[in-house]
């Protein structure tokens, strides 16, 4: 920059500073009663801030502390067609051994998506730390898992993770169910057709 337009700026600024200069003073009682007032206006925006943001840290420590127990899980997923595998059963052993991880935190939940299966994991010192909630086929059979690590998704840990569980629940396509007969395709032995 060359040394004219330079001189410019400072005289640009040296008559913007007497301009403010100029304006009308307030008297000293009333300066002090707007900057109580600005001051007070302050304090509340930020104590509103603060009241929102300790509400949400709060409702978060509180969901992450307490996860839903089994027995919440049972009742959601049994109300979707859902049913727990038994920890006694072959095919208990054989989704346990699909997991990728046997170890995790209370209220962690894994979602399977190929095979509608849903691992959640409780307290470790239970006898079974893990309980899997799968939905049968049509024909009443649990799905058959082989490899391990197969495809299973973590969905997180306690309250945002049954959020999540129940509406990936929700979008998986219905299974096929059996047919019920009509009150017409009943028959009688005893009927005549002719």
């Amino acid at each position: 920059m060359d040394w004219n337009s330079r001189l410019g700026r400072i005289g640009i600024q040296l008559d913007l500073s007497r301009r403010i200069r100029r304006l009308p003073r307030l008297p000293a009682g009333s300066r002090r009663t707007v900057v109580a007032t600005t001051l007070i206006a302050l304090s509340l925006v930020a104590g509103i801030y603060a009241q929102g943001s300790a509400e949400r840290n709060a409702l978060a420590r509180w969901k992450k502390e307490n996860p839903p127990r089994t027995s919440v899980w049972k009742h959601a997923l049994g109300s979707r067609g859902w049913r727990e595998v038994d920890s006694k059963s072959k095919d208990y052993n054989r989704i346990y051994r699909s997991l990728p991880t046997v170890i995790e935190e209370a209220g962690q939940a894994w979602f399977l998506g190929t095979a509608p299966c849903l691992a959640i994991f409780g307290v470790t010192e239970q006898v079974n730390p893990v309980s899997i909630h799968c939905r049968p086929d049509s024909s009443g059979e649990l799905p058959k898992l082989h490899a391990r690590g197969e495809a299973w998704q973590p969905l997180g840990q306690g309250w945002p993770a049954f959020e999540v569980a129940m509406e990936r629940v929700d979008r998986l396509p219905k299974p096929a169910t059996l047919r019920r007969k009509t009150q017409s395709e009943y028959s009688d032995p005893r009927a005549l057709n002719y």
